[in-house]
């Protein structure tokens, strides 16, 4: 899967978005300290978003973009322990976490998100 494409279905819809605001339900949501501690906390990564201009659905996605492989497939796992299933939105179900898991784990074995080959 695409890196953009992979990016969307983890904010859309597995984290969620309301009115501009990352993350459902509400009293879940990332505030910029909330995200802040989510990768140490989560992940086991370091990563500043406070490096990143923009809201914290912006600066999440710029530092999923600058991740290595090993650390998109750490932010993978992360956002399903942060957000569980159960709460949230409708697509935040057992079919979309594995599809997740997968492409964790080809991020850890492959080291990459499988692109097309485009021939011009």
């Amino acid at each position: 899967m695409k890196t953009e494409n992979l990016i969307l279905r983890i904010i859309n819809r597995w984290i969620g978005l309301d009115g501009g605001y990352l993350g459902l339900p509400e009293q879940n949501r990332f505030t910029y300290k909330s995200h802040k501690d989510f990768y140490p906390e989560y992940c086991d990564i370091t990563k500043d978003p406070d490096l990143f201009e923009g809201t914290t659905r912006a600066r999440f996605v710029s530092i999923f973009e600058s991740a290595t492989p090993r650390e998109k497939s750490k932010i993978i796992h992360g956002v399903i322990e942060r957000f569980p299933m159960g709460q949230g939105i409708k697509t935040r179900n057992n079919s979309l976490k594995n599809e997740l898991l997968r492409e964790a784990e080809k991020l850890e074995k492959n080291g990459s998100i499988s692109n097309p080959d485009i021939k011009g």
